[in-house]
């Protein structure tokens, strides 16, 4: 489908309007928290041990900081 270049144009700077609004909200957070949360429930329902749904966990967690 092909948008009107103006429609285009549109959300585009709502979207730039948008961005600079959350951006002015407050300060940016100089942290980022995980919360590692249903590691135990994915284990249980893939048939394997919570405590390789946390060792996924962990894992997933290092892939994410890399």
């Amino acid at each position: 489908m092909c948008w009107p270049q103006s429609l285009l144009a549109f959300i585009k700077v709502k979207l730039v309007l948008l961005l600079l609004y959350v951006l002015t909200a407050g300060p940016i957070p100089r942290h980022v928290a995980f919360e590692m949360d249903g590691n135990r429930r994915f284990a249980r329902r893939t048939g394997r041990r919570a405590v390789e749904g946390h060792s996924d966990g962990f894992n997933t967690l290092k892939q994410v900081h890399s």
